[in-house]
Formats: C-alpha cells, sequence, structure tokens
C-alpha cells in the first residue's frame, strides 16, 4: 500500500515530462466562443484557471467533516487549571504523570496516602534528573481532588476523545483574463463528550489566506491544454484548537495549524477532451513557526513539504463527476504529516450560477503506519482521519 520515495520521485519527473510536451506545442488561442475547463473545478487540489467568459466574481463556502482522536488544546488547559490554578504547562503536567498507571493513581487519590506519594514522585523524578523547581511546585500542590484531574489530562492524552472535527471556509474572488485573486477565511470547529462539560468553545478562527494565480487556456474545448501558476499565503491568525482539523485532513495543514504562517506556491497543467478533463498539479508548501514557540522544538520551526496529484474529471454540462489522487511527501525539510496519500471522489451539479458539490476523501497510505497520529509542540496531539467528506456551495457569474 505505502510508496516509495523513489516511486513518487518517478511520478513527478512522469508529470513534469507530459507538462513539458504540452508547453511545447504550439497551441491556437481559444477563440471568442466556448472557452475549455468551463467549470472544471475540484476538490482537493489546484485546478486549471477559468476564463473570465465564463467566470468572473466568483464566491462561496467549502465544509470539510471529519472523526478524529485529537487532544483539544482548550480542554486541556481547563483541566489543567484546575490541577494547578493557573496556566501551568500541560506539558509538565504530562511529564510529571504521564507513565504511571491513571487507576492507580485515582486509587493513591482515595487512599488517604497523598504525602507519601508526593515524597515518592519528587524522588522518581530527582533520580532522572527532571525535577525542578516548577515540577517540586506542582507535586507539592496536589490534593486529592487535583490528583483525580491529573489522571483525567493523563488519559486524556493516552487516549485522546473521539472529537467531530469540521472546517468552514468561505472564499472570495474575482478572475480577469490571465489572473485570478481570491481571499479565504476558514473556521475550524470541533464537538466532543468534554466539550459540554469544560464549557469550551466549539468554533475558531483557521488561517487567513490570499490566493494569486496566473494562467490561460488553448484550443478549444474537446481538444484544448491549460496552465496556471499560483502563490498562496496563509496568515496565524487560527486559534489553538484549529489544530486538530489540520490534523485531520493533510492537504488543510497550513489553513488550520495555528503556530505557523505559510507560503505556497504551485502549478497545474491539463489537458480538456470535451468529456474528459485531466490535470496534473504540483505544490511546495513552506511553514515558518511565529507564534506560541516555547514548546516547539527547534526542528519543527521550519517545516515544508512538496504535493504532487492528478486528477480526472468526466463533464456532463449539468454536472460532473471527478476522481483525483495526491501524495504529501517530504522534501527537503521535516513535513508535519510525513508522507501521507489521499483519494478524492466527488461530484458537483450546476444550477446555472450556483454549482454544488460533495465528495469523499480517504487516506490510502499514511508513511510509516496507517493510524498515524502526531504531536506538534509537544502538546498538540492529533490524528489523520480515516475519512472527510467534503462539500462546497459556490455562485460564480
Amino acid at each position: 500500500m505505502h510508496r516509495s520515495r523513489l516511486a513518487l520521485g518517478n511520478l513527478a519527473v512522469a508529470g513534469l515530462a507530459v507538462a513539458s510536451l504540452a508547453l511545447g506545442a504550439v497551441l491556437i488561442p481559444s477563440s471568442a466562443g466556448a472557452a475549455p475547463f468551463k467549470r472544471g473545478d475540484l476538490f482537493a487540489g489546484d485546478s486549471i484557471k477559468q476564463s473570465d467568459k465564463d467566470r468572473g466574481f466568483f464566491g462561496g463556502v467549502g465544509f470539510q467533516i471529519a472523526p478524529v482522536k485529537a487532544v483539544i488544546q482548550s480542554q486541556v488547559k481547563a483541566k489543567v487549571d484546575g490541577i494547578s490554578g493557573d496556566s501551568a504547562e500541560a506539558a509538565m503536567v504530562k511529564e510529571i504523570v504521564g507513565d504511571l498507571d491513571t487507576d492507580q493513581l485515582r486509587a493513591l487519590a482515595n487512599s488517604g496516602q497523598l504525602d507519601q506519594f508526593k515524597d515518592m514522585l519528587k524522588e522518581e523524578l530527582k533520580a532522572n534528573g527532571s525535577l525542578d523547581p516548577e515540577s517540586e511546585a506542582l507535586i507539592d500542590g496536589l490534593s486529592e481532588n487535583q490528583l483525580r484531574l491529573m489522571a483525567d489530562l493523563v488519559d486524556m492524552y493516552n487516549a485522546p476523545p473521539e472529537t467531530l472535527t469540521f472546517g468552514l471556509e468561505p472564499y472570495v474572488g474575482y478572475n480577469w483574463a490571465w489572473v485570478s485573486v481570491s481571499a479565504t477565511l476558514p473556521l475550524a470547529g470541533f464537538k466532543n463528550d468534554l466539550s459540554s462539560e469544560l464549557g469550551t468553545s466549539v468554533l475558531q478562527l483557521g488561517n487567513a489566506s490570499l490566493d494569486l494565480r496566473l494562467g490561460h487556456s488553448y484550443g478549444e474545448p474537446g481538444a484544448a491544454f491549460g496552465w496556471t501558476f499560483g502563490v498562496r499565503g496563509y496568515g496565524p491568525s487560527a486559534g489553538a484548537d484549529a489544530n486538530a482539523v489540520a490534523l485531520s485532513n493533510p492537504l488543510a495543514t497550513p489553513k488550520y495549524l495555528h503556530e505557523y504562517a505559510s507560503a505556497q506556491p504551485y502549478f497545474a497543467v491539463g489537458m480538456d477532451f470535451a468529456v474528459v478533463e485531466v490535470t496534473l498539479r504540483a505544490s511546495y508548501t513552506y511553514m515558518q513557526a511565529v507564534r506560541d514557540m516555547d514548546a516547539i522544538a527547534l526542528d519543527d520551526r521550519k517545516l515544508g513539504y512538496l504535493t504532487t496529484g492528478a486528477a480526472a474529471r468526466l463533464n456532463f454540462g449539468f454536472a460532473s463527476l471527478s476522481a483525483e489522487l495526491d501524495g504529501v511527501i517530504e522534501a527537503g525539510m521535516r513535513s508535519p504529516l510525513g508522507n501521507a496519500f489521499l483519494a478524492t471522489l466527488g461530484t458537483r451539479t450546476f444550477l446555472g450560477p450556483v454549482h454544488l458539490g460533495a465528495a469523499l476523501q480517504v487516506p490510502w497510505s499514511l508513511g510509516a503506519s496507517d493510524d498515524a497520529s502526531v504531536k506538534m509542540g509537544g502538546v498538540s496531539v492529533g490524528s489523520i482521519a480515516s475519512y472527510n467528506i467534503l462539500v462546497d456551495a459556490k455562485v460564480s457569474f
């Protein structure tokens, strides 16, 4: 099921070769009539820029939803505040008792032997060289009830709760003959059994983005070639809980990973055969940590990865079907998710200027493990979803 880097490299080379051959062909520019790649939007990756004859202003909202096992940082903080009474680092709490049996912790809380337990815990930390004044103060301040809360927190890390994550991505843009620009302000949300119990928020901002692309197409529908080059920038506007959405969907990572600002240059080339459109694409994502960096290891403060993909779209005029394959590949820098490969199957209907679409996205390889989970910044724990449901509603005219 897993793909080697050599095989992926060969795929990328083959894609570039096809792109070069297509670019080398001298094609006749589109006539003043129908333009190719009309309504050619895809779900997972970049599609060919459409003609200004088919699209001027456009706006809409994308939606993704997936169940994952994730640690939500506002819930962690609520537990930590219950233990220490201040904003002590959750990583310290887990470091102190993370290897202990939580049932044993609860039994100790009920045994009346709390002082003996504190002395034992401090001796153990001292022996391995990790007893510092902050840890000692935290241990000394423990009550029986706080010990039970600490056990709950460790359980959250060791067995993250099943969490329904979702992302809302409203966007707006305008398309000219050679240039298109759009802006997106994602919203990240989550819901699990602890949401009501702890009173934590279920909706936060994601990372705002601006997309600038150049592109053009040549030929007529049925025998046309198109290309697109662009760059997206993501500002660090997300809340900490948005990380759960970032980690659930590898292709959405820069939209929601709150510690990072990101830049993402990309290109796509495609052929329009009337009923069938084929697209090859690639992008590089560079991520720079710009806030909440104390808990982020030095090796994780600059991240980068290559995304390559291919898509085929069947166009029936009033509706379309699409199939997309995408790979996230480590290239030169650490990737936030290692290697991951996904398949996306979708359909879209066209009701005049209103375009409605839905797709199912599933990972078909997750690097070293089919149940890969991720730790970012020491405490932001999440997992790649076993599936994502993608929905898109757009107005375009």
